[in-house]
């Protein structure tokens, strides 16, 4: 049989052969890169002819697959992003707006800086303090910045978490998204409604970042005395987790009082 009888006897086997394709040795090569589309194998004692990619193929297709997972994770920064604070107010929030008058911002911003090394060991931050004091702001800062690094991060409450929970089934379908995140943020730990089973999705939420080794940033108006004193069980899984994965950071300078006073003078001034 000569060479075009051969050639044109392949689809058989599963493969469509190009022109340019030749036979060697009893198997299609591919004519572009010069390397086998066909391999033979042994199963139980019998030579089989399986198809194969050759070399050019093979680049194609991981090119391909590449060029996917790229626009997937395009999409996927995009569906994040949009999502990444969950509270509008928060959004607009960036270090350019910083007065610099609460000295711990500088660790906030060296947080950032340094979040390669952060993630790779899996460190987190306790913000606590007064109500105020600007906590909310210092971390949705870290969230819009590393957002725009690129750098999947979320910012939301445990009392939306509930809300988004209420009357649906897919709380593990939710936690799962949530922790899809390289970094969360928690704002105002201890707010939320005190049920048993929000309690549950609390300690789950935590303790999934936990076992996953992925930071997790906690803003709250407790004191650590009042952390590190839980007043039963569920509290004490809670913030044990929390106080284990995270470093405190203390914040004093009231802003929301002194934004509040402000506006009082302007009515009064407007008023008057």
């Amino acid at each position: 049989m000569n060479g075009t009888g051969i050639i044109n006897s392949i689809p058989a086997l599963g493969i469509l052969p190009e022109p340019e394709d030749y036979m060697q040795d009893g198997l299609l090569w591919c004519g572009k890169c010069k390397t086998a589309r066909q391999v033979v194998i042994e199963v139980m004692g019998n030579r089989m002819v399986k198809a194969c990619m050759c070399k050019c193929r093979s680049e194609a297709y991981d090119k391909g697959w590449a060029e996917f997972r790229a626009k997937q994770e395009v999409e996927e920064f995009r569906r994040m992003r949009a999502v990444a604070v969950s509270d509008p107010t928060y959004r607009g929030w960036t270090f350019e707006q910083d007065d610099g008058r609460e000295p711990r911002m500088e660790k906030i911003r060296r947080y950032v800086e340094n979040w390669d090394t952060a993630f790779e060991r899996d460190i987190g931050l306790l913000l606590w303090g007064d109500v105020g004091t600007g906590k909310s702001f210092a971390a949705a800062c870290i969230v819009n910045e590393l957002t725009k690094r690129g750098v999947l991060s979320m910012m939301t409450s445990f009392r939306r978490i509930e809300r988004e929970l209420f009357g649906c089934t897919r709380k593990n379908a939710l936690i799962s998204d949530i922790n899809r995140c390289k970094l969360l943020v928690i704002d105002d730990l201890g707010v939320e409604r005190d049920s048993e089973y929000m309690n549950e999705v609390i300690f789950e939420i935590v303790d999934a970042r936990y076992r996953a080794n992925r930071p997790l940033i906690v803003t709250t108006n407790y004191d650590l005395d009042r952390l590190k004193n839980p007043k039963n069980v569920t509290e004490s899984r809670i913030f044990d987790r929390v106080l284990e994965m995270t470093s405190p950071v203390k914040f004093t300078v009231r802003r929301r009082a002194e934004a509040h006073d402000r506006k009082l003078r302007d009515a009064a001034a407007v008023l008057a």
